[in-house]
């Protein structure tokens, strides 16, 4: 288990008050976990922009970011990475 991961399953329980400790790439989230409605969503993207010091647009962010642990953590990487490249540059 990465940082990473560990990290955001700690943002997703926080957000959505459940265990997510058995959380893995393959685990649906959005439209599966009830726990995750637009507020929660809100406030994972919200801690995500404070816990990793990144801004994310809304216009990046759509329904297939968080249909899944997996997709939500993917998305993640590649905003760290380009956040990166652009604090290099």
């Amino acid at each position: 288990m990465t940082e990473t991961s560990s990290t955001l399953r700690e943002i997703l329980a926080e957000a959505m008050g459940i265990n997510t400790s058995g959380f893995g790439a393959h685990t649906l989230l959005l439209g599966v976990v009830p726990e995750l409605d637009s507020m929660s969503v809100m406030e994972v993207v919200m801690a995500l922009e404070q816990r990793f010091e990144i801004d994310l647009a809304d216009d990046e962010l759509d329904a297939s970011v968080f249909v899944s642990f997996g997709s939500l953590e993917r998305y993640l990487l590649r905003r760290l990475q380009m956040g990166n490249k652009a604090a290099l540059a």
